[in-house]
């Protein structure tokens, strides 16, 4: 996702130029996602972790997958139209800076990758 919104110009979009009921479900779920997280983010911004706020976050982080999944099975991000094109990846790209809100997911190792990084000749 952060490669594709990359190509968003600005990270803002219009709900009311949605097409497909799955960008709908995508932005209502982004959302919820953000509300939720902004306790997390708040108590990190003091300089103290409300521990539970921040679990909260995670676990809430990790239900929005599965909606994000459904959007791009059922959405062409690139769409000819450009109006639509521009307003689909400004809102990938306002959704992963909401996700950056609680994990950088860039940062994130996968164990096949950990063990090819660690068979790398130096």
């Amino acid at each position: 996702m952060r490669n594709i919104s990359t190509h968003a110009e600005v990270a803002q979009f219009t709900p009311g130029l949605f097409v497909e009921t799955a960008e709908s479900e995508l932005h209502k779920a982004m959302m919820d996602l953000e509300s939720e997280v902004r306790p997390s983010v708040e108590s990190r911004a003091s300089g103290f972790i409300d521990r539970n706020a921040y679990a909260s976050a995670l676990g809430r982080t990790s239900e929005i997958v599965s909606t994000i999944n459904h959007y791009f099975d059922s959405v062409m991000v690139m769409a000819d139209d450009s109006e639509v094109r521009a307003n689909r990846l400004g809102m990938l790209r306002v959704l992963h800076k909401t996700l950056s809100l609680v994990v950088d997911l860039s940062k994130i190792v996968f164990a096949q990758q950990r063990e090819q990084l660690e068979a790398a000749p130096m």
